[in-house]
């Protein structure tokens, strides 16, 4: 079994839009949109696929007020400047 540890995209500070992820925070445009607080931590959230391990990163943001832990990378889209 091999294990492998999946790059961390996100840094404290960055805006993100979070795809698909089951939380009830919305902006007033419909569009879930959030601040990066803390992260990347590893070790919480791991797949097991064809005798390898995938070890994604989570973050803890700030949407609304409100602070999320603990959400897998997979859901998150950068915001950058148009």
């Amino acid at each position: 079994m091999s294990y492998h540890k999946i790059k961390a995209e996100f840094e404290v500070g960055d805006l993100v839009h979070l795809e698909a992820y089951n939380i009830d925070i919305y902006t007033n445009d419909n569009k879930k949109l959030a601040v990066v607080i803390s992260g990347p931590n590893y070790g919480k959230s791991m797949t097991y696929q064809d005798w390898e391990v995938l070890d994604e990163p989570m973050y803890d943001i700030l949407c609304e007020g409100r602070v999320q832990t603990n959400i897998p990378q997979r859901f998150m889209e950068k915001v950058t400047k148009k």
